[in-house]
Order: C-alpha cells, then structure tokens, then sequence
C-alpha cells in the first residue's frame, strides 16, 4: 500500500474523531442547561424507582442497546466496507444515537442528574459489552484458524514414457 494512501486513511480518521470530538461538545451545550434546571425524583408514571433499581434498570437498558446496534454494525461493515477503527466508531455513534433515543422517548433525561446517570451507565454498558463481545469473537476465531494445519501438497513424480512427459 503506498504512502500516499495510508496518509488519507489517517487524515481520514483524525477528521472523524474531530467531527466526533466537536458533535459531542455541541451535545454537551445543548443539554447541560436542560439537566442543571431539572430537579426531582426518578418517576416513571406513577411510580418512584429507587437509585439502584434505576441503576440496573440502566444496565439492562445497555445490554438492550447492545443487541440493537450491533447486528446494524454488521450490516454497516459488510455493506460499507468499514475496517477496524471506523467499525467501532460506527458502534460507538449508533450507541450513543440508540442511548439518547432511549432517554428521551422514557423521559430519563427530564430526571436530572439522575437521568443523565442511567443514560451514562447505559452507554457504558452498551460499548464495553459490545466491544468485549467483539473481541471474544475475533479470540475464538483465530484460535479455531491457528489450530487447524494447512494441507500439505504431496509432489508425485509424473511418470514418463519414451515420448516425454505427458
């Protein structure tokens, strides 16, 4: 691979992580106001949920984020061509998307710090498990490829006649 091209893919990655950089600072200006004017307890209808049940409420919501974004990830490697980092910045950016969906469409960012906590817990959970899983299966995959031996070609002398060989 020439110079020039492995340049662009590193150009190509430090404007990402910039874009990525700068999308979560403006996310960040946008709703740090909204959380630090909100102010009350966890309440999900009619109903007060302790800080640890909404702790492990949070987690379960993770591992949820988790089964969602990473067959979408599959699906974006193996049509879009993505390698390596770019695949787990796409992960990262669908759970961040999947995470925000769900606080808002369940209120949890309205709850304050506490809103904001589970969200953040969630996302954690959703990222570490994912990319524990990921490289769970590139491990097994390559201890199941380094134990199987390649196939030895036997070189069988051609047989020949008056004529040459055939």
């Amino acid at each position: 691979m020439n110079s020039f091209v492995m340049a662009l893919r590193c150009f190509s990655a430090l404007r990402l992580h910039f874009l990525l950089t700068f999308g979560f600072a403006l996310l960040l200006m946008l709703f740090v106001p909204f959380v630090l004017a909100q102010d009350g307890m966890v309440v999900v209808g009619k109903y007060s949920i302790p800080p640890e049940l909404w702790a492990l409420i949070s987690a379960a919501v993770g591992w949820l984020v988790k089964e969602i974004a990473s067959p979408i990830t599959a699906l974006v490697k193996r049509y879009g061509a993505t390698h390596g980092t770019v695949t787990r910045v796409v992960y990262i950016l669908l759970v961040t998307l999947i995470t925000a969906i769900f606080g808002l469409a369940t209120g949890a960012f309205g709850q304050g710090v506490e809103g904001w906590t589970a969200a953040g817990i969630a996302f954690v959970t959703a990222v570490l498990k994912g990319l524990g899983d990921y490289v769970k299966l590139q491990q097994s995959t390559k201890s199941g490829v380094e134990a199987a031996e390649p196939i030895r070609s036997v070189d069988t002398p051609t047989p020949k006649t008056g004529r040459g060989r055939i």
